[in-house]
């Protein structure tokens, strides 16, 4: 199924974290978006990720708008004129354009005016108006001729969207996390052990190595020459609260810098000792192999930073 666009409108669920993105940011044509919007409220997990991408935006509103260096902003001045000139003839003279005063950021926003921003959120952006020199006087704005004179470029509205993508998504798959962890929960097996809840967990990123923690003594315990029985004993488990990727932003960054990029992936989380080492042991799927599982080894302070792999090793499930 294909839009008028000539793109194909994604079904589900499951829905791709591509594809919410694309909703939220508003890529799809209104129509489409409508319907994407509707059959995705009932998927808890497509809102969650949608109420994450809204918290960053959101939490990017208020920070102060940049100012463009002077340099950049006389450049572009030039360039507009230069192109004015070229179009208006030799015969005709345009007017420089005048760089508009610098000013200072404006101060955070408060409560009231996020809320108004919101609404607008929810308002199509009007059309962009650009300079041209007129036939017979100074330049002026000249807006839209009709009803066909926007067009969306899908390309082009995909591009602006990941510029906060990247940054969201960290929150919009730790989302993802929060409402899967009841059910991944549910499977534990009875009288494992928690991580202690007093474990040190580091908060800040350096390059020098990562704290090692004293780990209780029923910690478990991944063997290089057995890891088949490491899996036993994390299939199915989230990390524990109190551990090292306890955190959902911390636990996220972690599985993106293993490029880890759905959490449906994994198969099971849990921290121990590696050869006297504090260490998070996390289990995924190997792609193609459905009998297969990969054990990953990091070092504690695996995060969106880095991670210091201690282990890959391939076994059964």
């Amino acid at each position: 199924m294909s839009n008028e666009q000539g793109m194909a409108t994604p079904t589900g669920p499951p829905w791709s974290l591509d594809v919410i993105a694309d909703v939220h940011a508003g890529v799809y044509p209104p129509e489409t978006e409508a319907r994407l919007r509707a059959e995705m409220a009932a998927d808890p997990e497509a809102q969650a990720v949608l109420a994450a991408l809204s918290s960053v935006v959101d939490d990017l509103s208020l920070l102060p708008v940049p100012v463009m260096p002077e340099q950049y902003a006389s450049r572009l001045d030039r360039a507009i004129t230069a192109e004015s000139m070229q179009r208006s003839g030799a015969g005709r003279t345009v007017a420089p354009m005048q760089s508009a005063p610098v000013t200072p950021p404006p101060p955070p926003v408060g409560t009231d005016d996020l809320a108004r921003r919101r609404a607008q959120r929810q308002a199509p952006p009007p059309p962009p108006r650009f300079e041209q020199a007129g036939p017979s006087g100074p330049v002026g704005p000249v807006g839209p001729t009709g009803p066909d004179s926007t067009v969306r470029d899908i390309r082009s509205a995909r591009s602006k969207r990941r510029v906060f993508l990247g940054i969201g998504i960290a929150a919009a798959v730790a989302a993802i996390a929060t409402v899967t962890v009841v059910g991944l929960r549910g499977s534990e097996s009875p009288g494992t052990a928690a991580t202690d809840g007093n474990a040190v967990v580091p908060t800040t990123v350096s390059n020098s190595p990562a704290p090692t923690a004293i780990a209780p003594p029923n910690a478990l315990q991944f063997d290089p020459a057995n890891m088949q029985a490491a899996y036993e004993e994390i299939q199915g488990k989230q990390p524990a609260a109190g551990g090292s990727l306890a955190d959902p932003i911390t636990y996220v960054g972690c599985l993106t810098s293993l490029d880890i990029t759905s959490q449906d992936q994994v198969l099971g989380v849990a921290d121990g000792t590696y050869e006297g080492r504090s260490a998070s042991a996390i289990a995924v799927v190997v792609p193609g192999d459905p009998g297969g599982a990969r054990i990953i080894v990091v070092a504690q302070g695996c995060s969106a930073a880095g991670a210091d792999v201690l282990e890959d090793q391939t076994v059964s499930r």
